[in-house]
């Protein structure tokens, strides 16, 4: 079971069977249930998307129990401003 913490939402990885690429801009990821819904995280870019995604990979493969996106954006926005990623 993970949770992420995103635009001060909680969210329960365990809820959602797929994690995706998506949006109409395609910048989004979808958290995908089984019946067919999903929930929408969005941002800024598609790079920012699939950083995003590589980055809640390795917090589920660490077996990370809460995850901070909100946070984690900070650091990386504040990295990219100065052309540190």
């Amino acid at each position: 079971m993970m949770y992420i913490k995103y635009l001060g939402n909680i969210y329960n990885i365990i809820n959602y069977y797929s994690i995706t690429k998506g949006g109409a801009y395609n910048n989004c990821i979808h958290l995908e249930k089984d019946n067919g819904h999903y929930r929408a995280l969005d941002f800024k870019e598609e790079h920012t998307r699939d950083f995003v995604i590589v980055e809640i990979w390795k917090e589920i493969k660490k077996e990370t129990k809460f995850y901070d996106l909100d946070e984690m954006l900070k650091i990386y926005f504040e990295a990219k401003k100065y052309n540190t990623i």
